[in-house]
């Protein structure tokens, strides 16, 4: 059963953060128990740029409890409580309505569709703080 005790937040006070050299990105592994890990979250600065982008991945057998809504939050609070960033991004497939629900609920804004190299589009979210 995928019921938990236990919030993301709680789990990434207690797990490590890895801090990337160079650029400020830090990730945490988010586990459901010591040894089980179900996925990751972050800020990260893809490719150099300057704005910190949230990122995160979970198993799909924990998708829809929450935890990408909740990771989402708790990296914005933390990003600018610990580092003082007052300007956060975010991306997603434009079909992607269930990562744009998650987004939306944390906290984050609908803005523009970027385009790719490629021809396609990403949606753009951000965030400044209230």
């Amino acid at each position: 059963s995928w019921t938990r005790p236990w919030t993301v937040a709680q789990r990434m006070r207690a797990g490590q953060e890895i801090i990337i050299p160079g650029d400020g990105s830090s990730l945490w592994s988010i586990t459901w128990n010591e040894d089980f890990a179900v996925g990751f979250c972050g800020l990260v600065h893809p490719g150099g740029q300057t704005e910190a982008e949230i990122k995160y991945a979970y198993l799909r057998e924990t998708w829809g409890l929450g935890l990408a809504t909740e990771a989402a939050a708790s990296l914005l609070r933390y990003g600018f409580q610990s580092h003082g960033l007052r300007h956060v991004i975010a991306t997603a497939a434009p079909d992607n309505v269930a990562s744009h629900r998650v987004l939306l609920k944390a906290g984050m804004r609908l803005a523009e569709l970027r385009p790719n190299d490629d021809g396609s589009f990403t949606q753009l979210f951000t965030w400044n703080p209230g």
